[in-house]
């Protein structure tokens, strides 16, 4: 490849990003990388006037973000608590006729860096809809059928196992719709188990990201959420729910406790419940998962 054609249009901080995009790029797409203040890339995107600097605010006044991603925000903030800046790289640009191409071009940057999960740096929470340009219709419904992990009949279902490989592939799933949920207040599971495993600390990591925690002494991690699927992120030929509200499956809950991972924090209503962890605790998952793994998603 030519290494001149790797040389990106732009590299910057927010300020010096801003005045680069000006007015210019209303009516042109174009390729960028947010990357850490050391140049590590942690989010390729695709976008169009000032799409490249709206990720702070979704970071800093989720709230009021109607879908965000919750590890690139939380890595945003980690940025922030540390007084850091986020590094902008303007890759390429493409006339409004070209999307098909920027679609590939994001796709093709998400394979080079690689997603958390599958073993590389970025946050984002699945492969580039580019990558499904060149599949026959059929072909690319089965696709985002495989990405979401159930068919799409199930669009919450969809969006919580999307967001649960973002955290790596469990045998069974560890978070539920709460719509689809039996309600049971968690109790120290009767089953024979000794140890943490790696499905348990996703949960936990899971709710923490979504509430824009730090792993540290005494954190309490509430076991339900809301997650706000990114159209960014988001298969092909999948309806995409607003928001769902989603809780710590009963099972994990239970084995949590059983092998003293967390602490619960008890509520009449499950959905109320917490999981308070000590210092002891936090290592146990920093040894299953990996110190890297919880830096990369800004959990500790």
């Amino acid at each position: 490849m030519n290494q001149r054609a790797e040389i990106p249009i732009f590299e910057g901080l927010r300020a010096e990003a801003a005045t680069f995009l000006g007015s210019s790029f209303t009516d042109r797409w174009y390729t960028y990388v947010l990357c850490r203040p050391d140049g590590t890339p942690f989010y390729v995107g695709k976008g169009s006037g000032r799409r490249m600097l709206e990720h702070e605010l979704e970071a800093m006044r989720q709230s009021l973000a109607p879908r965000s991603n919750p590890l690139k925000c939380n890595v945003i903030r980690k940025i922030f608590r540390q007084n850091g800046q986020i590094l902008y790289r303007l890759d390429r640009t493409y006339a409004e006729d070209q999307q098909r191409d920027c679609l590939l071009r994001e796709a093709a940057l998400i394979a080079r860096y690689g997603r958390i999960p599958d073993g590389g740096i970025l946050t984002n929470l699945a492969a580039g809809l580019g990558a499904e340009a060149e599949l026959h219709p059929i072909s690319r419904k089965r696709h985002a059928d495989t990405l979401s992990g159930v068919p799409n009949k199930n669009p919450e279902r969809a969006a919580l196992n999307l967001y649960l490989r973002s955290f790596g592939m469990v045998e069974s799933t560890c978070i539920k719709p709460l719509s689809q949920y039996r309600p049971y207040t968690s109790t120290v599971s009767s089953k024979p188990r000794t140890q943490a495993s790696r499905r348990m600390c996703y949960a936990l990591m899971a709710s923490a990201v979504a509430h824009g925690m730090t792993l540290e002494a005494g954190a309490a991690i509430p076991r339900s959420f809301v997650h706000r699927p990114d159209p960014d992120d988001w298969p092909e030929g999948v309806e995409m729910p607003e928001a769902v509200e989603a809780i710590i499956e009963n099972g994990v809950s239970s084995v949590i406790l059983k092998v003293g991972l967390a602490e619960l924090l008890p509520a009449s209503d499950p959905k109320d419940e917490a999981y308070q962890m000590n210092s002891s605790q936090i290592s146990i998952l920093i040894q299953i998962v990996g110190r890297r793994a919880l830096e990369l998603r800004g959990l500790i």
